[in-house]
């Protein structure tokens, strides 16, 4: 694809485009890291929710957590050039901002998730892995419960046929010793 300047607020229309969501991102993540700390904190504000992260691959995803961790670092030093309330007030908007970005991303695909214990990102930003992990793993099991049922289910009903298969054998082979027995009968009295 030619390389040209995207403006980001395309990514709208490409978002429920199932082919093109991944170039969303990529287009999104681009953009931002040629922007300086200050114009991707805006961006991201502006530009984040338009594309769909779940089809963001690992690389991008970790693309993903290094802007929001400039973001990170930009917010805190504004908010360190403030005093009190106003600072406190900063630092949470921005703590929030980042925690719905990252809610955003499918975190539990990130190669290396140790990535959030960055300093720049809220400590929310693990809580909000973890949280992932439990519900995939949550997912995993009740995959894996029905996965079990049915086999479990299978299997009573292959017992069953072998137990008529059984029934049928040991039918068929009284059967058989009958007609032997006749026959050890007739051999006899002829």
């Amino acid at each position: 694809m030619p390389d040209f300047p995207f403006p980001l607020h395309w990514l709208r229309s490409l978002r429920d485009l199932s082919a093109c969501e991944g170039l969303a991102v990529g287009r999104l993540l681009d953009a931002a890291e040629s922007m300086s700390n200050a114009d991707v904190c805006e961006a991201v504000r502006a530009s984040w929710g338009l594309v769909a992260w779940t089809a963001a691959s690992a690389p991008q995803l970790e693309r993903a957590v290094a802007i929001l961790r400039r973001c990170g670092r930009e917010g805190a030093l504004q908010a360190a050039d403030l005093a009190g309330r106003e600072r406190e007030t900063r630092r949470f908007d921005m703590e929030q901002r980042l925690v719905d970005a990252l809610e955003a991303l499918p975190l539990v695909r990130l190669p290396d998730h140790r990535v959030l214990l960055a300093p720049e990102l809220p400590v929310h930003s693990i809580i909000a892995f973890m949280l992932g992990r439990q519900q995939e793993m949550q997912d995993t099991i009740e995959r894996l419960t029905a996965q079990l049922r049915e086999a479990r289910r299978r299997g009573d009903a292959t017992d069953d046929k072998v137990s008529k298969l059984e029934r049928e054998l040991k039918r068929l082979q009284a059967e058989v010793q009958a007609v032997r027995v006749q026959r050890t009968s007739n051999t006899s009295s002829g």
